[in-house]
């Protein structure tokens, strides 16, 4: 795992992820009358943030839809497919370039000191995680890794998520890319002491 990996997504045992259904069921139930609502705002906070980040294309990567080939604030240009996608968006990910003035944790800290949710990309690549590496040592688990995963490192090594909550404002969203731009823009020192 990367130096610095949130502890919330470092897995060092295999386990189930049981819900009280029933009441999770009721709860659903009454929020899909605001499911319409909910899905309008977090494409548009989407949209709202990624023109705000458009102007650190430089140093920042984002991601597209599975299809789309390109994207400006008009819309996704996609491939030859045919198909194309319009997704209800947990988050703008944001992956640190190569040559970028800071690292992905770099900017995790900037967003962190400035009051702004972030968070990794889960587990990112789950055969690093703790419990495989054990597990696959012991031989107790049966597991076949394909390929040198080499996507899978870069974006546990290289990206973020900043979320599109609902109930975020366009004054929350230019917040949130100042922050950005001025770490950017200053290239940060790594912080010693900090940990996430």
């Amino acid at each position: 795992m990367p130096e610095g990996y949130d502890h919330k997504y470092i897995y060092t045992h295999l386990g189930y992820n049981l819900k009280p259904t029933d009441p999770q069921a009721a709860i659903g139930r009454k929020q899909l009358e605001k499911f319409p609502g909910f899905v309008a705002a977090r494409r548009r906070n989407w949209q709202t943030l990624r023109t705000l980040f458009e102007p650190y294309g430089e140093w920042l990567d984002f991601q597209l839809p599975t299809h789309a080939v390109s994207w400006s604030p008009s819309g996704f240009t996609w491939d030859t497919s045919g198909h194309t996608s319009d997704p209800s968006w947990f988050g703008v990910m944001i992956r640190a370039k190569p040559g970028s003035p800071l690292t992905r944790r770099q900017i995790a800290v900037a967003l962190d000191e400035a009051k702004i949710g972030n968070r990794m990309l889960f587990g990112g690549n789950l055969v690093r995680q703790p419990v495989f590496v054990q597990a696959k040592a012991k031989g107790t688990i049966a597991m076949r890794v394909v390929g040198d995963l080499v996507g899978a490192d870069a974006i546990m090594n290289e990206t973020l998520f900043v979320g599109v909550y609902p109930g975020l404002t366009e004054p929350m969203c230019q917040h949130i890319a100042d922050t950005i731009g001025a770490a950017l823009k200053g290239g940060r020192k790594q912080p010693q002491a900090a940990s996430l």
